[in-house]
């Protein structure tokens, strides 16, 4: 079975508290407006240290992003590697590649191994500026994505562009009007856009799914929704969210079933031929909004097997699959209080509940039964199977700044402390078997990291 998830954590870090949920539109608008534009004229200038792919990375390493560069480190000892002068950058990686974009006018492919740009690709505007950000990498094109405002009719555009990770030059581009933005997934052979209209409003949207070597549209699905995600694959079963819970034939995009039952868009869990899902509580009555359910479907046919209406006051958020059950986090919207819930898989019942005062639940890349608490000051991990702590990882120099979502390899959990613009941020490396420190590195601003090889 192939899995593929589409967790928007970005997202759901926002809605975890009150403030962060009225943050979201403010968000969505000013990825917008940072991207006005109109016509782009693309032009590839520059080539450089072109040697033969894929890439073959001889470590793990961790590609990070600072205010002045981005860097890799070595992930066994955290040693810097190299240096690539590249400020307010916005990079992924993978396969042994980096892109970059460069305050989103220049493109680049960096070489992993000792960060030498293999080529640049240099983006000319008849207007203003769309502002470019990377967002995919397959190991033949490189997906960079750009949301653009046309003022002249108060339009929305989103541009894909796709370069071709040897030479740079531009292999296909594609666009979608009326949406704010896309998420892109590579399936199989296949780059998936799954649109992002208006937050709070449905619009007539729409995921396509394009050949990844040439943009040839393969099939397109339409829904009437807010927005489309993309929860993972089983089998030849593509399964989304766009007005609810649905799967497609992944290979013809064909309609096979959507859930009945109104499913809020949050992480999802699959276990066999079942799909957990967060669902609106029974009785809307008492509060229209209260997300307070999760519900278990069957993967074949949409079949609701079971439905559990926890706490109505609370959001539900299920996030891992344990071998005999499902993990579901819940949040007060008022006061953060959070409670982590172990749900048996075959009937929804609660086999152990905890509590958790301002505190917030993390799942851990790599590590889906376990779960990381973080409280401020103090790191904890649980044991998803039985909810005990494994141990304790305090942070007293960083209280009230938030980890970023921790990613785990080889027995190593990777985790950056300080989230705004103002704060310190450090990178940690911890021993994920004894919560012991490995090694940090501090930075004097923010960093977004990412794990490779």
């Amino acid at each position: 079975m192939d899995w593929l998830w589409g967790l928007d954590i970005i997202a759901i870090v926002f809605l975890r508290s009150s403030w962060r949920r009225w943050l979201l539109p403010v968000l969505a608008a000013a990825i917008v407006l940072a991207g006005i534009g109109v016509a782009l004229r693309l032009t590839h200038t520059a080539q450089s240290n072109n040697t033969s792919l894929p890439i073959h990375l001889a470590v793990p390493q961790i590609t990070l992003t600072t205010s002045t560069d981005v860097e890799a480190l070595r992930a066994s000892d955290g040693k810097v590697l190299w240096h690539a002068p590249f400020a307010h950058a916005t990079v992924i990686a993978g396969s042994g590649l980096v892109l970059v974009a460069e305050t989103g006018q220049r493109l680049h492919l960096l070489d992993g191994r000792d960060g030498k740009v293999r080529w640049t690709h240099t983006l000319s505007v008849t207007a203003a500026n769309g502002q470019f950000a990377p967002a995919l990498i397959t190991p033949d094109v490189a997906l960079f994505t750009a949301n653009m405002w046309q003022r002249t009719d108060n339009t929305y555009r989103v541009q894909v562009l796709a370069l071709a990770t040897s030479d740079g030059h531009v292999v296909w581009t594609y666009h979608e009007d009326n949406v704010m933005h896309v998420d892109l997934r590579l399936v199989r052979d296949m780059v998936m856009v799954a649109d992002h209209a208006y937050v709070g409003l449905v619009h007539d949207i729409s995921l396509s799914a394009l050949t990844a070597t040439d943009g040839s549209l393969r099939w397109r699905y339409s829904a009437h929704a807010e927005h489309i995600n993309i929860y993972g694959l089983a089998g030849d079963t593509l399964i989304i969210r766009a007005a609810g819970l649905t799967t497609l034939n992944v290979a013809t995009g064909k309609q096979q079933w959507q859930a009945a039952a109104s499913t809020f868009d949050s992480a999802g869990c699959i276990a066999g031929d079942v799909i957990y899902a967060s669902v609106y509580a029974s009785d809307i009555t008492m509060n229209p909004y209260s997300i307070a359910g999760i519900a278990a479907f069957r993967l074949s046919d949409g079949t609701i097997l079971w439905r559990h209406d926890l706490s109505p006051q609370r959001i539900t958020f299920p996030f891992a699959c344990t071998p005999d059950g499902l993990l579901v986090e819940q949040v007060e919207s008022d006061n953060g209080q959070t409670m982590l819930y172990h749900l048996r898989g075959s009937d929804g019942a609660v086999l152990r509940q905890s509590s958790f005062a301002a505190a917030t639940v993390l799942p851990i890349a790599g590590l889906s039964a376990d779960v990381l608490l973080d409280s401020a000051t103090m790191l904890t991990l649980i044991d998803g199977a039985t909810g005990r702590a494994h141990w304790h990882f305090t942070v007293p120099d960083l209280a009230g700044q938030f980890f970023a979502y921790p990613q785990s390899k080889g027995g190593t959990l990777y985790l950056s402390r300080g989230a705004t613009a103002q704060a310190r941020a450090t990178l940690y490396a911890i021993d994920a078997a004894a919560g012991t420190m490995r090694w940090q590195h501090p930075y004097d601003g923010p960093i977004n990291f990412g794990l490779d090889g």
